[in-house]
C-alpha cells in the first residue's frame, strides 16, 4: 500500500543517512538490503549484501541472506520470506 511505501522509503533515507555517518555500519548495509529486497529490487539488494560482507566478512546473518537470494532467484522467486532483519 502507499502508506508502506511511504515507510520503506523514510527506512531507506533514514538506512542511507546512517551509512553516510557511518561507512562502516554492516548492520545498516544489511538493513537497507533487506527494505530493497521488499521493494523487489533484488540488484540493490544483493549489493547491500555484498558491502555488508566486505565490511564484515564474519556477518552470518548477510551470508545467509545472499544466499537465500541466489536460492530464490535460481528458482525464479522473487519473494522476502525469511529474511530476517539484522541482529548483528
Amino acid at each position: 500500500t502507499f502508506q508502506n511505501d511511504d515507510k520503506i522509503d523514510s527506512a531507506v533515507d533514514f538506512y542511507l543517512q546512517a551509512i553516510a555517518a557511518d561507512p562502516a555500519a554492516s548492520g545498516s548495509m544489511q538493513n537497507l538490503a533487506l527494505l530493497h529486497w521488499r521493494r523487489g529490487d533484488l540488484q540493490s539488494a544483493e549489493k547491500y549484501l555484498k558491502e555488508a560482507l566486505a565490511l564484515n566478512p564474519h556477518m552470518g546473518l548477510a551470508r545467509e541472506n545472499l544466499q537465500r537470494l541466489n536460492q530464490l532467484r535460481s528458482h525464479g522467486h522473487p519473494g522476502v520470506s525469511g529474511f530476517p532483519l539484522s541482529r548483528e
